[in-house]
């Protein structure tokens, strides 16, 4: 914030507390003292005069909503309270070996989510709605199939033909246990039902009590609708899996694409284990396989009936790419499987904290602040990943932020909730469990801000799969790239003004750069609820997912603008007459908006 404009907001402060002590035989505007009526008649025009004076200016520096009063004096305890010693020696506490690397399911993530708790209460953070714990806890299974499950073709002549599992099949990890089924099977393409992209692979399809395969992933067509929206959405295999479920199908099986990998199944330690939001898996009652291409184009060559003009699954699979259009049909013969699974629940932890708003009104409105605490722990040899940037900067973060916002006399007009979300790292299944189990409405929910990495230099080569350009960390000391904007302009006005003060070098992704990376952290589920969102997030570098990224590699100076760009930001919409608004049409166009989750 400038001079001239802190200097315009103190004495709308001061020239407010005046007119408001006119009972009073005398009072001070400044170094002015007003003894008369005239004289404060006098005062209040001056008054008006610099608060029109202030809002023309805020005006001119990009703000396109109105604030309530909100002088900068109010606030300035908080913001001077950000530092970036203190941020230091959090994130080198939490990136010690005290951690272990804080993965989900071990000890030291329950210790993690302990400590969380201790500042949030030492800070006066109030814990969650009807509870007087800050930790959300949310089951998570992880899943090993059992060798004893097989897969089987048996034809209209009574010949068999047998898969073999690990080498032409695995159970896939979020299907049920299902003992011996044989069943009529039907081809579903992608299995995709995409009504705005005017696209239904179940049109007119009954697979009610059979068995369906589907090809992964969603078509791949260069000029197709499904490129510019997050192809994740479409693609999401549990998600197509649940579709099916819910249109009848007794089993799905998955064909992979010819460049894609068998999952392996020959795992027996669950901490490598694929795990999943145990709630999420009770609502898929039937069995899931996964199939390898080689594997699916020795099934549909045996099965396809002769009316078919394509005899063989990659000219199927062409075809549909080409045209998008679908291409089902009813094999010849019935599939015989069966599954069974070794499964063994962990405990995983959202540790939440609100400052409730002052405003009569507005204090039922919240503002998200959030950043995961988890990372990989060690591996096989006991090595530890301490996860600095990834993410105890975020985490040290929020912790700081908890103490910034309770610093002052002044309390905001909304809510502020403080999230630290738990298996990020296995899948955003704390942020994804909070969705399910809102602590608060999620109609109430203002915006969200997540903060993770943020505490490097960008550096790596160019990666045009990702469309991340080549960064050099020598050009990053100062930078940070802020992701969603292009969805809510008010969003980045606000950030843009609070930049003023905070002087960094913001950047601002374009969608089609950032919505693959937007999936990849806890803002996503919220933005798929059609929730404005802001991903501060300082860039990939070398040491990402890394023994070495350590705390000694932090740029602590830049953390503390960061923390207080985004503490001056939030402080604005905490006071905005108005919520940001989200462009909706490109957001729908942009995203998967079905209510399977």
């Amino acid at each position: 914030m400038s001079t001239h404009r802190r200097t315009i907001a103190v004495l709308c402060s001061r020239g407010r507390v005046a007119a408001n002590q006119g009972h009073s035989s005398s009072f001070k505007f400044g170094y002015i003292k007003m003894r008369s009526s005239r004289n404060r008649a006098c005062a209040m025009v001056v008054v008006k005069c610099i608060r029109h004076l202030f809002f023309l200016f805020v005006l001119c520096e990009g703000f396109h909503r109105q604030l309530y009063s909100l002088s900068f004096e109010n606030i300035a305890i908080g913001l001077d309270s950000i530092r970036q010693d203190k941020i230091k020696a959090t994130v080198e506490f939490l990136a010690s070996s005290h951690f272990r690397g804080r993965a989900t399911g071990s000890p030291e993530a329950m210790l993690t989510a302990g400590y969380i708790s201790s500042i949030f209460q030492r800070n006066g953070l109030k814990p969650l709605l009807h509870s007087s714990d800050f930790i959300q806890s949310f089951e998570i299974t992880r899943t090993i199939p059992k060798p004893n499950s097989y897969f089987e073709l048996r034809q209209r002549g009574g010949e068999s033909y047998s898969f073999r599992i690990n080498k032409d099949f695995v159970p896939a990890s979020w299907g049920a246990d299902a003992l011996i089924m044989q069943k009529e099977g039907v081809f579903v393409g992608y299995g995709i039902t995409a009504p705005r992209l005017n696209y239904d692979d179940y049109e007119g399809l009954d697979i009610r009590d059979k068995i369906v395969i589907m090809l992964t992933k969603v078509p791949d067509n260069e000029q197709d609708s499904f490129r510019q929206v997050s192809r994740t959405d479409y693609g999401d295999p549990i998600r197509k899996s649940i579709w099916a479920a819910h249109k009848g199908a007794a089993g799905v099986i998955r064909v992979l694409g010819p460049e894609e990998k068998l999952p392996s199944s020959s795992i027996c330690d669950f901490n490598q284990a694929e795990a999943h939001l145990t709630i999420r898996l009770k609502s898929l009652k039937i069995p899931v396989i996964t199939l390898t291409f080689e594997a699916g184009q020795q099934l549909l060559s045996k099965c396809i009936p002769p009316h078919i003009q394509r005899q063989n699954l990659s000219q199927i699979i062409q075809l549909i790419n080409k045209e998008l259009r679908p291409q089902t049909f009813k094999l010849e013969g019935e599939l015989r499987l069966a599954t069974e699974y070794r499964r063994r629940p962990v405990q995983g932890y959202n540790i939440i904290g609100v400052i409730p708003g002052s405003d009569p009104t507005l204090k039922d409105e919240y503002i998200i602040i959030g950043a995961h605490h988890d990372h990989v722990g060690v591996d096989d040899k006991g090595q530890i990943f301490f996860g600095a940037d990834d993410n105890a900067s975020g985490t040290a973060a929020l912790l700081e932020l908890s103490e910034a916002f309770q610093a002052n006399m002044l309390k905001p007009r909304r809510s502020i909730l403080l999230a630290a979300w738990g298996a990020e790292e296995i899948g955003l299944l704390g942020s994804r469990y909070y969705i399910r189990k809102p602590a608060v409405p999620l109609e109430n929910t203002v915006a969200m801000f997540q903060m993770d990495m943020i505490g490097r230099n960008a550096q790596h080569q160019a990666d045009a799969v990702n469309s991340f350009p080549r960064e050099v960390a020598a050009e990053n000391q100062n930078s940070l790239n802020v992701l969603g904007t292009w969805l809510s302009p008010d969003l980045r006005s606000s950030i843009e003004t609070s930049n003023i003060r905070a002087g960094l070098d913001l950047k601002f992704p374009s969608d089609l750069e950032a919505i693959e990376l937007m999936r990849r952290s806890d803002q996503w589920p919220f933005l798929k609820q059609g929730i404005p969102v802001l991903f501060l997030f300082t860039g990939f570098h070398p040491d990402y997912h890394q023994l070495t990224d350590t705390a000694d590699k932090i740029n602590f100076a830049k953390m503390e603008k960061i923390l207080r760009l985004l503490y001056l930001t939030v402080w604005e919409l905490t006071e905005a007459r108005d919520q940001p608004t989200l462009k909706k049409a490109l957001f729908e166009k942009l995203t998967y908006t079905g209510k399977i989750k």
